[in-house]
């Protein structure tokens, strides 16, 4: 991922481990929430989305899971090299009153949404994969992965019958 997003070492400080648990220790419901807000605008989102993409992201989020009680207990032999990637796949923060994991999870979440409009949109245009998911047939697990087939066919089937209703509308213009 370094140098997949062009990312320059950055060795992790003492200042920067503070910054990390000071951030930690806010509270996340409302900053959430507001995060969410401030990325609604298109601008922010993809300017965030450049500089965090939806792999690293997804990288953040499990990180975020696991790695401070991991960095806290020293699990796993956590250390120095979990900081120097850390901040070297994050660095330079964004200047921002949000903290930092509110505000991935803001900018993951619309990221998410992204690739369900995505899923939606190549399996309905796809007639192989769209006559699949009508007849409830098996589809690659790759688009399964973000959303669940459920869904999927639910949108496709909603979709189906929005170009149905359209074609419908034409022929009858026609006559």
């Amino acid at each position: 991922m370094i140098e997949r997003f062009h990312k320059s070492p950055h060795p992790a400080t003492v200042e920067d481990t503070r910054w990390f648990w000071k951030d930690m220790d806010q509270e996340e419901g409302w900053a959430y929430d507001l995060a969410k807000d401030w990325i609604s605008n298109w601008d922010i989102f993809l300017k965030l989305n450049e500089q965090y993409p939806f792999e690293l992201t997804e990288w953040l989020m499990e990180w975020y899971s696991y790695m401070p009680e991991a960095l806290s207990y020293k699990l796993d032999g956590a250390g120095t090299i979990d900081w120097n990637l850390f901040f070297t796949l994050i660095y330079p923060l964004p200047s921002t009153k949000y903290p930092f994991i509110c505000l991935i999870k803001a900018v993951n979440v619309k990221q998410n949404q992204i690739v369900r409009e995505q899923i939606f949109d190549t399996i309905s245009k796809d007639p192989e994969l769209s006559k699949r998911v009508l007849n409830n047939e098996v589809i690659p697990s790759i688009y399964t992965h973000y959303t669940t087939y459920k869904r999927i066919r639910r949108e496709v089937v909603k979709r189906t019958r929005a170009m149905a209703r359209t074609v419908q509308c034409f022929l009858a213009s026609l006559l």
